[in-house]
C-alpha cells in the first residue's frame, strides 16, 4: 500500500520462465494510478532472455508440437531456431506449438487431453 495499491492476488507463473502475476487494487484516481504504474514499470525493467534460455523454450515447444502431432493434430512446421530467436524479439512474436491448430473448436475434453498430455505451458483457455 506504500504507493496507493494493494495486492489482492498472486497468480502462479503460466510457464517455467515467467514470473508470478500480481493483481492490484487501488483507490487512486485513474490518472494518478496510471502515472504510478508507469513509474513502477520504469523502476522494474524486464530482463531480456538469453539465447540459451530461448533455446530451452524452443526445444520444449518442439516437443509439445510433436506431442500434438501424436494426438492427431497438424500444427505448422516449426521455424529454425535462428528464425525463432528473431521472431521472439519482434513485435509479431514467436512461433508456438499450437500454430495451425484450431484450438477454438476444441471440446473441453480435447483441451484437457492436450494440456495433460502435451503440457502446452503457454496455452490457456480464457
Amino acid at each position: 500500500m506504500d504507493r496507493g495499491f494493494r495486492i489482492t492476488e498472486v497468480r502462479p507463473p503460466q510457464a517455467d520462465w515467467d514470473l508470478p502475476e500480481y493483481v492490484f487494487e487501488s483507490d487512486l484516481p485513474p490518472a494518478q494510478a496510471r502515472e504510478t504504474m508507469d513509474e513502477c514499470s520504469r523502476l522494474n525493467p524486464t530482463a531480456e532472455k538469453t539465447d540459451e534460455e530461448l533455446r530451452v523454450i524452443y526445444d520444449r515447444w518442439i516437443e509439445e508440437r510433436r506431442c500434438l502431432v501424436e494426438l492427431g493434430y497438424q500444427p505448422e512446421e516449426p521455424p529454425s531456431f535462428e528464425q525463432f530467436l528473431s521472431d521472439w524479439r519482434s513485435p509479431r512474436g514467436p512461433w508456438m506449438p499450437i500454430d495451425g491448430v484450431d484450438t477454438d473448436s476444441w471440446t473441453g475434453a480435447e483441451y484437457e487431453q492436450a494440456k495433460s498430455t502435451c503440457i502446452l505451458e503457454m496455452f490457456d483457455r480464457g
